[in-house]
């Protein structure tokens, strides 16, 4: 009561933080879909509040968290759990399936997500999630992985080939390998990993844990017919080191059965 003036503030701020984490296919800048879930675990009550108050909420704030939503269908696979890239672990449905009941559209996510760097081809029960994005920057790298080209694949609800994901327990003495290109479906060349992480000791704590070299040039072609989708991908991770360009090519056919 009487803050009427601080909250227009506040709300203002919480819009501009918005358009700066989440991109415009409701993906985080992280590339990490488990933290949008965690930011939508906390602006739905928001926006309940809004309601309950008899105060509109602003149109980034509705906006943003359709845009979420829509994300978070994007990668969930076929055992309601996210796909395993860049910082994800295993678990959590419950609050998935939470949040997708605040969903008011009951149409098939998007097969692309352009701006956060995934695909998705999915026909009949089969489902498969692909990372075909770069890296993301360095100051939101610290749980992010070096999977650029991987995928999941899933039959109905039984996962058929994943990533490792990262452990429930952040400090792990196995998350750096969890991290690692060779923990993901992807190739690995001369058991290197595609991104670098910063393992250095001076500037430990301003760098500690973040990406400091990976591809910079990730190209995704999509192609869809009639009987089949498609998309071809390429990284130039192991250029500098290697002098290879990986590159891959994916097709689903016949409802998904090949």
């Amino acid at each position: 009561s009487g803050q009427s003036a601080n909250l227009k503030n506040a709300q203002n701020m919480l819009d501009e933080e918005l358009s700066i984490q989440i991109l415009e296919d409701g993906g985080h800048i992280s590339r990490n879909a488990a933290l949008a879930v965690d930011v939508l675990a906390l602006l739905l009550p928001l926006r309940q509040s809004y309601a309950r108050l008899d105060i509109a909420p602003s149109q980034t704030l509705i906006s943003t968290i359709d845009r979420m939503i829509s994300a978070i269908k994007f990668h969930q696979m076929g055992d309601g759990n996210l796909a395993r890239f860049n910082g994800v672990s295993a678990g959590r449905p419950e609050l998935i399936s939470t949040i997708l009941f605040y969903n008011d559209s009951m149409g098939k996510p998007p097969e692309i997500a352009r701006f956060s760097g995934f695909q998705r081809l999915a026909m009949g029960d089969t489902l498969l999630i692909a990372d075909t994005g770069a890296p993301p920057t360095p100051e939101y790298s610290q749980h992010a992985s070096a999977g650029t080209l991987s995928f999941e694949l899933s039959s109905g609800p039984n996962l058929v080939m994943i990533n490792c994901g990262t452990g429930v327990s952040k400090e792990s003495k196995l998350a750096p390998f969890a991290r690692l290109t060779a923990a993901h479906t992807t190739a690995t060349i001369n058991e290197s990993s595609s991104s670098r992480y910063y393992q250095g000791g001076r500037f430990f704590n301003l760098l500690k844990d973040r990406i400091i070299a990976g591809p910079k040039k990730v190209e995704c072609v999509r192609e869809d017919g009639t009987d089949h989708k498609q998309f071809t991908a390429s990284h130039d991770g192991y250029l500098r080191n290697h002098g290879i360009i990986h590159n891959r090519t994916i097709t689903m056919r016949n409802r998904g059965t090949h």
